[in-house]
């Protein structure tokens, strides 16, 4: 509305410019001067964000380099997956698997810090339940969850207190009770991930809304895919209080074709049509890359610790056109023996693609009160991108 009375004005001044009493100049600096004005209004919006970051590793690995990089960072919240839960023909139930260890790790990372308790869970966990199946379901993972946390609970204490700073036991653990319930106080919010489809969505809405009357008031939030976003009436809108919208994995990885599968600006805009979604959304960006293995044409997996660095090694890897790398000699990475000959297309989230997708989020997007989520944490990697994770946070400030 704005812009429209603004260029309104600005046709009224040049179709007058004959009768108004200003010299051309002063008609050019007055109409750059309106210009100017308009365009930082328009950019410079109103947002109050929140930087998060998920933490998506089986075993924590906080130590003072993490602490020291997430202080400098500002990180506000930590999406901490617990466990996953996938389905056990055996058990014909859905059950943890995946479960987090806690015996790594310096727990005082968390201080001052929200935590999110964060649960992955398969799409055919939910074709094959039963509502009396899904019940349970809802049940156990509630009880995981308050499992999982007692322990961080206990473990946070113990790590940010030392018992000979104090004089007694009594004041140690007095102390001990005041800063676990720092800690539980932190959590105020639980996300579900799953890929749910148009086949499941009523078993999956049917688990939010058991699940969120037994969080004891916390938040209930899940994630939503671009093509969930899209595709409202086939999808559906889950049950919950807020969504995270997954601006990553927007292509498929096994195409030799595929340019970039992890993330491409035109295919997220592609995605962001139609009205305001109907639940509050934060935002995913992706902070990692990986290499999709090909034997020929023909997709042999995923190689999700093949990153920049080792594209660099001019030894064992050809640069083709693009982010295509031919293998010179056989090697091992990882698990996986790669013969010569084989291609490597390195996906990732370049620096391009990445501010094309943050401008198209801040003008599609309801940008009032944001969390900006990057996936995922990792120690090294984090290091090596923390110049350019500042400026994508500050990018919606």
């Amino acid at each position: 509305m704005i812009i429209s009375v603004f260029l309104i004005f600005i046709n009224y001044l040049i179709a007058n410019s004959s009768s108004l009493n200003y010299s051309f100049m002063n008609k050019g600096f007055l109409l750059i001067s309106i210009l100017l004005i308009f365009t930082q209004c328009a950019k410079e919006r109103e947002i109050s964000t929140e930087r998060a970051f998920y933490y998506w590793q089986t075993s924590l690995n906080f130590d003072s380099t993490a602490n020291d990089l997430a202080n400098k960072m500002k990180l506000e919240t930590l999406y901490l997956r617990y466990f996953d839960i996938d389905y056990s023909p055996g058990y014909k139930s859905g059950v943890p698997v995946g479960i987090l260890n806690l015996d790594k790790g310096d727990n005082a990372f968390f201080k001052g810090r929200k935590v999110i308790p964060t649960v992955f869970i398969t799409n055919r966990t939910f074709k094959q339940l039963e509502n009396k199946e899904i019940e349970e379901l809802a049940k156990n993972t509630v009880k995981k969850i308050e499992e999982i946390t007692g322990d961080l609970e206990r473990q946070y204490s113990n790590s940010i207190l030392d018992y000979d700073d104090f004089s007694s036991w009594d004041e140690y653990e007095k102390e001990g009770k005041k800063a676990a319930a720092i800690f539980i106080n932190n959590i105020q919010e639980v996300q579900i991930d799953c890929d749910w489809t148009a086949s499941t969505k009523d078993k999956f809405f049917y688990f939010l809304e058991l699940l969120k009357p037994k969080l004891n008031g916390r938040t209930l939030s899940c994630t939503v895919r671009l093509h969930q976003y899209k595709d409202r009436k086939l999808m559906g809108i889950p049950p919950v209080d807020r969504g995270l919208l997954m601006c990553y994995n927007v292509a498929d990885a096994r195409n030799y074709k595929t340019p970039n599968a992890i993330l491409q600006s035109k295919i997220v805009k592609q995605y962001l049509k139609g009205d305001t979604y109907p639940i509050k959304l934060d935002i995913g960006l992706p902070m990692f890359s990986w290499a999709a293995w090909f034997n020929g044409k023909e997709f042999k997996g995923i190689l999700s610790n093949w990153n920049e660095l080792d594209a660099k090694n001019k030894t064992l890897y050809a640069k083709k056109e693009g982010n295509y790398y031919q293998v010179k000699t056989d090697t091992l990475i990882g698990n996986n023996y790669l013969r010569e000959g084989d291609i490597l297309r390195w996906d990732n989230s370049s620096e391009e693609e990445m501010k094309e997708t943050i401008n198209l989020l801040y003008d599609k997007l309801d940008l009032e009160t944001i969390r900006i989520t990057f996936f995922d944490w990792e120690n090294k990697k984090i290091k090596r991108h923390e110049k350019i994770l500042e400026q994508y946070y500050r990018e919606f400030e």
